[in-house]
């Protein structure tokens, strides 16, 4: 069922089916995965987080936890393209 869902932006595409909704529900997928990684499991690191760390040094390690976080997010994001360019493998 997931997969055949997933297909369905692609299958109107491929036979030039409702062309004005294919971006649609290309956003509509992407804001129903946020919303629904955001009310699962979009909180157990913030929560575990809280309880491993002793009172006195939880907010400096919450922040550096954070910076960490945020960095890798970065990186991540940063060398995407060069990935991309450097192999072809993944590209449609």
């Amino acid at each position: 069922m997931i997969l055949k869902t997933r297909k369905v932006p692609f299958v109107n595409q491929d036979h030039e089916l409702g062309l004005e909704s294919v971006p649609a529900l290309a956003v509509t997928g992407i804001l129903l995965y946020i919303a629904a990684f955001s009310a699962g499991m979009g909180a157990v690191p913030w929560v575990v987080m809280s309880e491993i760390f002793p009172i006195n040094i939880k907010g400096v390690g919450g922040s550096l936890a954070t910076l960490v976080n945020w960095f890798g997010a970065w990186l991540v994001s940063y060398t995407f393209n060069f990935l991309m360019t450097w192999s072809s493998y993944g590209k449609y």
